[in-house]
């Protein structure tokens, strides 16, 4: 389609209007559509469909990129949508005076004599748009373009300038919302029929009309040119202003000028006292107009886009950069790193399934980053702010524009995943570390070469020894990076191992300058330069360590005992140094500490009453406010100065849930969140809408057996418990207690098992890459269904039995190990595959109807999948 765009506007721009008819005929249905959505008149809508195409035509030279011709359209046709609203609320008496006796009446009156005028087919309309009226505006808007514009999903997508799993997502919301009624509005949109000589209307008119010339096509520049160079030559010479009069024309006002219509988006106001006059200077031709946005560079169509949809934003961000197939996600990921913008205004939350912009004031969620295709872990900004670089367990470095939320650059190298990055000041470089050998690679941000790639280590051996003789201590890659930092003025770039051991590097040429062994066990995973670089400090579980650095080489230092901080930053004065504890170990620990950098002195310490593992710190530019992130979900602001704890940032950052369960009219899914050293979280969400909700009436049994075991008919006859090796499943009958045998034919661990609902079948995941199925009546197995994977950790049946889901499993096309599968019953073969969590998948739950999965995976999300349409779809 867009490609189709592109060839006819060429040819439109070539002078066959022809052409401009078939572009026409291909959009002015969805043109339609979207101004009947925002106007509520149909013939209005048509008015403003063809007044629309007219603007284009006038402007198709302007165009840039010709495959953005129908997001052009859009913004186009919104924006005259808003002057016709603006328009007809001029000519509306004001009613500030009116009481609400005689409104009632008038507006009763008003309604009885409309609906006596009305034809049968514009009282349709009314019903369809009253029963539209219930949608939010985004989801309205869909629906009629899916109906009544007859556009596929791919094709809405292009129009509206987002994601096709959206646009799915939409119009599945308004189906449900309007479940009785959507048949009647399906009729009802598809029988309204636009004007059928509306093309032929347009064509007419723009027969009238020539299309500007193409900014690209400048057969005159080098006569202008000429011109120009005459004109300076002649006034060099003296020959001035006494003969310009021959050329320049004396201004009459009796002189008939051409009329220029030009499109000017000017607030209304209404009967209101008025005012000191406060205009808009219009003489300046280069002065960007809000109004002009029929003239906007394919560049700034996106940007457009979201301009026009700005009363209708979709704030709903469970639908932000969904899965294909998937209804919602609920929950933001589980959280592992937190960055302010340089300019302070935005915050960056890294988590397991991509990156979250905020508002920084505000708290707003701005925009989802996702492109990373396993938990992201790292980020960081140039000192100028102008990208964002990740890093990710997919081995890859991204860099983004956080403006547009577009990824820029990929940098693939490592073999392992990335545990941290860090991103020179200037920009101009990007250092990773893996987390397996603790492969370093410096990346040139400009061309994505590898500048320097260090893999082996030679330096540490004999604290390898050290750590492979020690019993009580187990260091898994002992060389693997965890933390990586750059000097203010870029020169120098320090890394901390997993082994203790701290080095650096020089950034230009990636040369080692010199080995701390200074910490002597656990991994170094808090590091920082002072911005005055002057002051190194890094953090392992034996403390804290503050280096000075005259001159950019480590000299003497100061052990800070008394904590073992996780994360460390400095102020922006260099004086202090704050350090966020991995977690409070009794619950009442005070774990974020602030110490005077030249003394070592610990200043204050706070208690920020998190209730699971610590994940994030930082510090605004300003220094004024802290925030520490943690896996119970929550990001806390606190006053710098006072340790005073100020709000709560956001919430929704936490683990995944550990079990699932839905009501019984399916509307509702709790989920329960095992918290360290607190008691269990039990969350409820609305399965329409996707948003977290208060907690129903349910009693406290069912909270204390939610997930504690699988599925059960009301009065079962067999039960099943895995024993405590894992290599064996019990099958007892629960009249008596008997044990009727034992599972044994799985080679590894088994972690999962459901029976089916007439529990005749017993589905069982192992690490030894399978999942098997048995009668349960003679223990027999039935069928074996490979995963590739031994993270098979959930299975679950529908409840008609005819569907087995289980996670996670790998792809190898894909090359992904955290997959859903969905297998028929008794056959095995494969239905769908759902491609979404980022890690390894813990629960899987069907709706008491079947038509939705819900699943809960490592990476901190629910995502509620559905299955009424892909499982038809497949079958």
């Amino acid at each position: 389609m867009k490609h189709d765009d592109a060839k006819l506007i060429q040819r439109v721009l070539d002078g066959d209007d022809t052409a401009f008819s078939t572009l026409v005929k291909k959009h002015q249905k969805p043109v339609h559509a979207l101004a009947w959505r925002k106007t509520g008149d149909f013939h209005v809508a048509e008015e403003i469909t063809q007044d629309t195409f007219l603007k284009a035509y006038q402007n198709l030279s302007t165009l840039k990129e010709p495959q953005k011709f129908a997001g052009w359209l859009y913004v186009i046709a919104a924006n005259y949508c808003k002057m016709w609203r603006r328009k007809k609320r001029l000519s509306t008496q004001s009613l500030e005076d009116t009481n609400s006796a005689e409104l009632e009446r008038a507006s009763y009156s008003g309604y009885v004599i409309a609906e006596n005028e009305r034809t049968t087919a514009e009282a349709q309309r009314e019903v369809v748009k009253k029963l539209l009226a219930k949608l939010q505006e985004s989801d309205r808007i869909v629906i009629t373009l899916y109906y009544l514009g007859g556009m596929t999903y791919e094709e809405i997508s292009e129009f509206l300038g987002v994601s096709v799993s959206t646009i799915k997502s939409r119009l599945y919301r308004a189906r449900q919302r309007l479940k009785k009624e959507e048949p009647m509005i399906r009729e009802a949109l598809g029988n309204f029929q636009i004007t059928p000589n509306l093309t032929e209307n347009i064509i007419r008119e723009i027969s009238r009309l020539k299309p500007v010339a193409p900014p690209n096509s400048k057969p005159l520049v080098p006569w202008v040119l000429a011109a120009s160079t005459l004109a300076v030559v002649l006034l060099m010479l003296g020959i001035g202003s006494q003969y310009l009069s021959r050329f320049q024309k004396p201004y009459s006002f009796d002189a008939a000028s051409e009329m220029t219509v030009e499109l000017i988006e000017a607030p209304i106001v209404l009967n209101l006292e008025s005012k000191p006059d406060v205009r808009t200077q219009l003489g300046n031709v280069n002065a960007p107009s809000k109004s002009d946005t029929g003239n906007q560079q394919p560049n700034d169509v996106s940007a457009s886009v979201a301009d026009a949809e700005s009363a209708e934003t979709d704030t709903d961000y469970s639908q932000w950069q969904l899965p294909e197939d998937a209804k919602f996600r609920l929950g933001k990921g589980t959280l592992h790193d937190i960055k302010y913008t340089p300019d302070g205004n935005r915050i960056a939350v890294v988590t397991d399934i991509g990156i979250w912009i905020y508002d920084a004031q505000t708290g707003k969620e701005l925009i989802l980053l996702t492109g990373h295709t396993r938990r992201v872990t790292s980020l960081g900004f140039p000192a100028d702010g102008r990208f964002l670089a990740s890093g990710s367990g997919d081995g890859t470095v991204r860099l983004w524009d956080i403006d547009s939320g577009k990824q820029t650059a990929v940098f693939a190298g490592h073999l392992g995943g990335i545990a941290a990055i860090a991103v020179s000041p200037d920009g101009k470089t990007v250092v990773s570390g893996d987390d397996w050998k603790g492969t370093l690679i410096l990346w040139d941000t400009e061309t994505g070469e590898q500048i320097k790639r260090h893999t082996t280590y030679t330096d540490n051996l004999i604290r390898r020894l050290q750590i492979s003789l020690d019993k009580h201590r187990t260091v898994t890659y002992p060389n693997a990076i965890a933390a990586l930092a750059f000097s203010p003025d870029g020169k120098i770039f320090a890394s901390g191992h997993r082994d203790s051991i701290l080095r650096l590097w020089d950034s230009e040429n990636g040369r080692k300058l010199s080995t701390l062994r200074d910490h002597k066990r656990g991994w170094i995973e808090g590091l920082a330069f002072s911005p005055d670089g002057e002051t190194l400090a890094s953090s392992t579980i034996d403390g804290v360590i503050s280096y000075t650095f005259p001159k950019g080489k480590p000299q003497s230092h100061i052990t800070l005992k008394k904590s073992s901080p996780k994360h460390l930053v400095f102020a922006p004065d260099s004086k202090t140094l704050i350090g966020f504890d991995w977690r409070s170990w009794d619950g009442e620990n005070e774990d974020l500490h602030v110490w005077d950098t030249a003394t070592g002195q610990r200043l204050q310490s706070i208690y920020t009453k998190h209730t699971d593992q610590h994940e994030a710190l930082a510090i605004s530019p300003d220094g004024n406010t802290i925030l520490t992130g943690s896996w119970d979900g929550t990001i806390h602001q606190w006053r710098t100065a006072t340790g005073t704890y100020l709000s709560t940032f956001t919430t929704g950052h936490g683990r995944g849930a550990s079990a699932l369960t839905f009501s019984d009219n399916g509307q509702t899914v709790m989920s329960r969140l095992v918290l360290y050293g607190s008691e269990d979280q039990h969350l409820f969400w609305d399965t329409t809408t996707g948003v977290q909700i208060s907690a129903p009436d349910i009693t406290e049994t069912i909270k204390k057996t939610l997930g504690k075991q699988s599925p059960n008919l009301p009065n079962p006859v067999i039960s099943a418990k895995i024993d405590e090796d894992r290599k064996h499943i019990q099958v007892q009958d629960i009249a008596t207690g008997r044990e009727m045998y034992r599972i044994t034919e799985h080679k590894s661990d088994i972690w999962t098992f459901a029976f089916s609902p007439d529990r005749k079948i017993l589905a069982s995941g192992s690490d030894d890459m399978t999942i098997r199925l048995w009668d349960t009546i003679t223990g027999n197995e039935m069928l074996t269904l490979p995963t590739y994977t031994n993270t098979v950790f959930a299975v679950a049946f529908s409840p008609d039995g005819k569907i087995l889901a289980g996670g996670s499993v790998y792809d190898s096309q894909l090359g992904r190990s955290d997959l859903i599968r969905l297998w028929e019953i008794p056959s095995g073969r494969i239905l769908v595959t759902f491609t979404g969590h980022t890690s390894t998948v813990r629960v899987l739950r069907f709706s008491p109807d079947g038509k939705t999965l819900a699943s809960s995976g490592d990476d901190g999300t629910i995502l509620l999948w559905d299955l009424d349409r892909t499982v038809q779809r497949e079958r």
